[in-house]
């Protein structure tokens, strides 16, 4: 199938005819879309109102560079998911030991029942790690009157590769 471009309001690959797995266009540029594995393969063009007519996409700058970033990327991110599951388990621990239910944790820590059942559970929203607010943190800290050091497992996560 030929390339056939599209405007940025029909944001679908050409080759399949799918969603594209982003949007985000600076003005003035065409920005390419990925949404398979290979960095170096490109789904589809976005353009500016700007530059349609041109039907000129800017090709991928370096593919290597966006392969190793991923790698980089995805081991930290395991590590970030292994440190958010044992922060869970910890929360889960000291409010147990603490005798409160979750709601009074929540409570007491001014947080919703909501937002604290997922920060015991490990997660954000569908499988991600959670990733709590620092004011969260010593809130809950607070609540089981015990240090930020004592509530958060260890090791933690080497996040500067990111």
């Amino acid at each position: 199938m030929p390339f056939v471009p599209r405007s940025p309001s029909q944001s679908r690959s050409h080759a399949t005819g799918l969603p594209c797995g982003a949007t985000a266009v600076s003005e003035g540029r065409a920005a390419h879309v990925q949404s398979g594995e290979d960095p170096a393969e490109v789904d589809c063009f976005v353009w500016p109102p700007k530059l349609w007519h041109t039907c000129k996409p800017i090709p991928v700058s370096n593919p290597g560079n966006a392969r190793d970033v991923t790698g980089r990327r995805r081991t930290s991110d395991v590590e970030w998911a292994v440190f958010a599951q044992s922060l869970g388990v910890r929360l889960r621990q000291l409010r147990q030991e603490a005798g409160l239910s979750q709601e009074e944790v929540a409570s007491r820590a001014n947080l919703s029942r909501f937002i604290y059942r997922q920060y015991e559970s490990g997660e954000s929203r569908r499988g991600e790690p959670m990733n709590p607010a620092l004011r969260s943190i010593i809130a809950i800290s607070q609540v089981f009157e015990v240090s930020i050091d004592t509530l958060l497992p260890h090791p933690f996560p080497d996040l500067r590769s990111r």
